[in-house]
């Protein structure tokens, strides 16, 4: 049995787990398998409750996982899962920031390739995961941008950055990220199509649907083209993306766009995603100040300063226009796509694009 050929939840049984848990814990077999439940998406999350021999149970191995990897047919998410699976191996453990943890890491990047990783099962603990309907408090923006500025300064401008040869640089070419509207084109023509001329999309978009795709290009040539130190980042840090415990810690979830890139990438993801527009323009700049300072406070040297992140931060609400716009056929997604809109509209991102 290889990695490549579980393609399908059916195919998850109790030899297959042993043969996956024994390349990490030798000796280590599931005895008993119980799949409590399974969540479809890009991803596949299928929650489970394991039985081990007496070697497991002696290691303490969890028995309630919740096991992430792509059995939805698509290719793309298999690229993405390897790339989280990366991420779990080779840096979790060094970053300044609450990310689940995880009992079992594999990936075979053969044929259409496929990574999993089974992790804690955040569904059976006490906490909430991120809503994209529901909106957070500045305080708690700002307590998600002191985490960030921590993830940052881990590996500012470090060469181990570019000893992960695994790791993609955000908006480089042939990445995701610079085809991201070229992928998306079809699903976001056919949402603008059917668009209300109440929502913000429905009343300065559908005229001309090539300028959205004339301007993200436009936009990745501009990220490609900066020149400024490179750090870890999330790359899709939105606040569904982070699940907040009964204590209150904010873990930080779904690694499938980590990348060496700039920090106002998660910066602006996260601000625009998480407020209300009201909220958001009155306190905003001054959340960008806050990142600023605890930035300053690890020491980290030649940080952007305020003009420079400023800048980016407004052009950068055409990533969540994009990658939104393209899931409005599901339930949740109006709301988010709303705020990056109205980022859009209140910066004028799409002129600012074009005339930089």
């Amino acid at each position: 049995m290889t990695l490549g050929t579980l393609t399908s939840v059916d195919a998850l049984d109790t030899a297959t787990l042993s043969a996956l848990l024994a390349t990490q814990y030798p000796g280590v077999r599931a005895e008993a398998l119980l799949i409590r439940e399974v969540i479809g998406g890009h991803t596949t999350k299928v929650r489970v409750t394991l039985d081990y021999n007496d070697v497991g149970a002696q290691l303490g191995l969890p028995r309630d996982l919740c096991i992430k990897a792509n059995w939805s047919g698509d290719a793309l998410s298999s690229r993405l899962c390897i790339l989280e699976a990366h991420f779990y191996r080779h840096i979790r453990d060094t970053v300044r920031l609450p990310i689940p943890r995880s009992t079992l890491v594999v990936w075979d990047e053969r044929g259409r390739g496929q990574g999993l990783v089974a992790m804690e099962d955040l569904h059976a603990g006490r906490g909430q995961f991120g809503d994209p309907v529901e909106t957070l408090g500045v305080d708690a923006v700002a307590g998600a941008l002191t985490q960030l500025a921590g993830l940052h300064a881990a590996l500012w401008d470090s060469p181990r950055l570019d000893r992960y040869a695994w790791l993609p640089r955000s908006m480089a070419r042939g990445t995701v990220d610079a085809q991201m509207h070229t992928i998306l084109a079809p699903f976001i023509a056919c949402n603008l199509g059917t668009a209300p001329a109440s929502e913000p999309w429905g009343s300065w978009l559908p005229g001309d649907h090539d300028r959205l795709d004339r301007a993200y290009g436009l936009f990745v040539a501009q990220e490609q083209a900066i020149r400024t130190p490179l750090c870890l980042i999330h790359g899709d840090a939105h606040h569904a993306n982070n699940f907040v415990r009964s204590t209150g810690d904010r873990l930080w979830l779904d690694w499938q766009f980590v990348r060496r890139g700039a920090p106002w990438r998660d910066v602006a993801t996260f601000t625009i995603s998480a407020l209300e527009p009201g909220q958001r323009h009155l306190h905003e700049q001054d959340l960008l100040r806050h990142y600023l300072r605890e930035l300053a406070t690890h020491g980290v040297p030649d940080a952007p300063g305020f003009d420079l992140l400023w800048s980016r931060y407004r052009a950068w609400p055409i990533w969540g226009m994009v990658t939104w716009l393209s899931r409005l056929q599901e339930p949740d997604a109006s709301a988010m796509a709303r705020r990056f809109c109205c980022a859009a509209e209140d910066f004028g991102t799409l002129e600012l694009i074009e005339q930089e």
